[in-house]
């Protein structure tokens, strides 16, 4: 099951958080997988037309054993941004760990 959660973007401040992906309450190993994110301004828009990042843009791999990964974004990129998931690719098949919402603050 997907981990909920809501975090918070500062108006005017880059996005840099840190994630830990689970399975069963225990790290996910994410060697040999694939690991994506969407971010989006509203639920109901289909990936396609969502911000797309990957390991080297937008994505990095902290502790692959420990299945940590940043996710890093421009304000530019996530100022409209309301809406985060984080999916894991492995021998085909597609999961979602993470589902975000982006809570903006005012500065």
């Amino acid at each position: 099951m997907a981990q909920h959660m809501t975090v918070p973007v500062v108006e005017n401040n880059d996005f840099d958080e840190r994630f830990r992906l689970t399975e069963n309450n225990l790290p996910l190993d994410l060697t040999g997988r694939t690991v994506e994110a969407y971010v989006r301004e509203s639920r109901v828009v289909e990936d396609v037309d969502s911000l797309a990042l990957t390991v080297g843009s937008g994505l990095t791999l902290v502790d692959i054993p420990g299945g940590i990964v940043d996710v890093s974004m421009t304000w530019a990129q996530v100022q409209f941004m309301r809406h985060l998931r984080i999916d894991v690719i492995s021998a085909g098949k597609r999961k979602t760990h993470v589902i975000a919402y982006l809570n903006h603050e005012d500065t």
